[in-house]
């Protein structure tokens, strides 16, 4: 027979008027495996168990001790210089170099700015006025990296305006009537050197308008200058194509940066002069795509994250700057991959093949976050002063203090 009424509100759960405050889960409330939902709890009519007969609690396993052995400073920065080749260590600063322009050149190439600025004004005796126009440009360039605007333009003034094109127009307007008089060959250069100029001057347009977030216009450019220049050497014709393929990555028409990608990987395999190899281009293209169709796994393979990288793993790439951007990219995918330890080892082992090179602020950072998330917090600092110790070493000027994490 079917239940009356009465019994039916024998059994029904009255709420209570006022609801109990919600549970918060970072106090562990409700973090038993048994709990029940609130529609299964019995009315409050229902007398309780007693407790006596209730099941005693599982024993719980004995934590364990995860703090490992603090290490030092020193030892740190001693063992991580020992994984670094001899022809790679320090070199004496820059006040024991030649009075030459190639000294200003190499400081330039490893970005000490404050040593370029001392080294060009220390040079400045010299008769030749050439030789002093040279070394007050590279004075200049120094002052310009370091934000040194108002002695900058102190010394355009000392210089006179060897421009005719104002600074306070945009660099998109200069560069777009350099461009117009390069058409019209308003300077009476050679066919070569008015392409290589009209090249130089499309690219730095490119750069402009993708750091002022201009896709579709930068997209154009680059894309005539791909179409305009299919008799360019392979190698010219990698870095172009890879450079519109990324574009495409930005905006994320992933098809046409797959094309572009694999036109730059058919290229590569036409260079036959190891100088001028652009394989590690292409392995960056590649993972790349993996990443954007969120293929993490193809990006860093089936490694053992405890296998040993070796110190020469990324001593054959030699791309510009394509090496750390590679390596960067790679750590992130390994933290994605939860393989943690082998992000550090990643980013540990593209500064050990060249600290002068790879040792600047993204890498830097992003190692410093490695340490905290792997090591407790004596370690994670002593690690952190390790490569701040490093880069003075190294007298890297252009990191900031910030990116140490200390």
């Amino acid at each position: 027979t079917a239940p009356t009424n009465d019994s039916f509100r024998q059994i029904q759960y009255q709420p209570p008027a006022t609801p109990p405050p919600p549970a918060a889960p970072f106090l562990n409330y409700n973090s038993s495996p048994n709990t029940k939902i609130a529609f299964d709890q019995p009315p409050p009519s229902a007398s309780p168990k007693p407790f006596a007969v209730r099941p005693p609690p599982s024993p719980q396993p004995p934590a364990q001790d995860i703090t490992t052995a603090v290490r030092t400073t020193d030892d740190l920065f001693y063992e991580f210089m020992s994984h670094v080749s001899p022809d790679k260590l320090p070199t004496p600063s820059a006040t024991d170099h030649p009075p030459t322009l190639d000294t200003l050149v190499g400081l330039y190439r490893q970005q000490k700015w404050q040593q370029l600025e001392t080294k060009a004004w220390s040079m400045l005796t010299s008769p030749d006025p050439e030789f002093n126009l040279h070394v007050h440009t590279w004075a200049m360039v120094a002052q310009m990296k370091l934000g040194k605007v108002d002695d900058l333009e102190q010394q355009v003034i000392v210089l006179g305006d060897l421009d005719q094109y104002q600074y306070e127009n945009y660099p998109e307007t200069m560069a777009s009537q350099l461009l117009v008089d390069l058409d019209q060959n308003t300077f009476q250069l050679s066919p070569e050197d008015a392409t290589s100029w009209h090249n130089i001057v499309t690219v730095n347009l490119i750069h402009s308008f993708l750091d002022r977030k201009k896709f579709d216009v930068a997209l154009r450019l680059a894309t005539s200058l791909y179409e305009r220049t299919t008799t360019a050497n392979a190698t010219h014709r990698v870095i172009l194509a890879s450079r519109l393929g990324r574009i495409y990555l930005q905006v994320g028409d992933l098809k046409r940066a797959e094309g572009l990608f694999a036109d730059a990987a058919a290229l590569s395999a036409e260079i036959s002069d190891p100088h001028r190899d652009c394989a590690a281009r292409v392995l960056l293209n590649q993972g790349l795509l993996h990443f954007a169709h969120n293929r993490v796994q193809d990006i860093i393979g089936d490694d053992d994250p405890d296998d040993d990288w070796g110190d020469e793993y990324f001593a054959w790439w030699d791309d510009g700057d394509v090496v750390s951007s590679a390596a960067n990219n790679m750590s992130i995918c390994a933290l994605y991959s939860c393989q943690v330890q082998t992000a550090v080892t990643v980013l540990e082992t593209v500064l050990q093949s060249d600290p002068r090179r790879h040792l600047h602020s993204a890498v830097v950072f992003n190692l410093s976050t490695l340490y905290d998330l792997v090591c407790d917090n004596v370690n994670s600092t002593n690690r952190k002063n390790m490569i701040k110790r490093v880069a003075e070493a190294y007298n890297v000027e252009h990191i900031d203090n910030a990116c140490f994490r200390i």
